[in-house]
């Protein structure tokens, strides 16, 4: 299966019940599945997404971002993740 698209960028994001902060074979499975498709980690591995310490809310990413962040969420024990992509126009006007 492959992933890899020359038209459009991919991103991938959701609860994959796969412990990031530990040595997980089903994590090291997914990471090198998705680099191999180009695809790239967009949050910091040393913030969590959950009440119970884990990071298990993952999102990969082929774009660029402006920001990832996670949020306090008093409604779940998941927390929301907020991102930002660079759009075409945002990455022509960075270079004027």
């Amino acid at each position: 299966m492959s992933l890899q698209n020359e038209i459009y960028d991919i991103s991938i994001m959701g609860d994959f019940n796969i412990k990031y902060q530990v040595s997980d074979p089903d994590f090291n499975s997914l990471k090198e599945f998705m680099t191999q498709n180009n695809c790239f980690m967009i949050l910091d591995s040393s913030k969590v997404s959950t009440d119970h310490n884990s990071q298990i809310d993952l999102c990969f990413s082929t774009d660029q971002l402006k920001t990832a962040h996670i949020f306090e969420s008093v409604t779940s024990d998941h927390k929301p993740i907020w991102i930002e992509f660079m759009t075409h126009l945002d990455a022509k006007l960075s270079k004027t």
